[in-house]
């Protein structure tokens, strides 16, 4: 017993149950512990945003004819488009300004939005009118 009390210091100081010097190192390591996450996050997420920007915003236009190679060479064209190819560019935003995620579905909310005002228009018209129940 004398020899823990040489040891040890005779002053402790402690709040809630428990010495300070102990609540001072889970600190530093909860400490570590988020930035080593942070760390990891921000990693992930510059790789995320290289796939994304790569996948989606190619510098170079790509080709939007597709190559079968077990297609038959006598296959008529789509019957919609016998003599036309559908070209649709992949870089609608100006390559100046920055990324803006919510703008770039706007196009495809604007859309849904029309549907749903031409279906309603269908909707509430006479024709499609339950009959009175009798």
């Amino acid at each position: 017993l004398e020899e823990f009390l040489n040891q040890s210091s005779p002053f402790y100081f402690w709040m809630n149950g428990d010495r300070i010097d102990s609540l001072l190192e889970n600190d530093r390591q909860q400490t570590h512990m988020l930035d080593v996450m942070q760390d990891h996050f921000s990693r992930a997420s510059s790789i995320i945003d290289e796939l994304f920007q790569d996948r989606f915003f190619t510098r170079e236009p790509q080709d939007t004819y597709h190559y079968l190679p077990f297609s038959l060479p006598h296959r008529r064209p789509h019957f919609f488009f016998p003599k036309s190819r559908i070209v649709r560019s992949l870089m609608p935003f100006s390559p100046y300004e920055p990324l803006n995620f919510h703008a770039m579905f706007q196009p495809f909310l604007e859309m849904i939005h029309e549907a749903q005002q031409a279906m309603d228009i269908h909707f509430h018209s006479p024709a499609f009118q339950h009959p009175p129940t009798e």
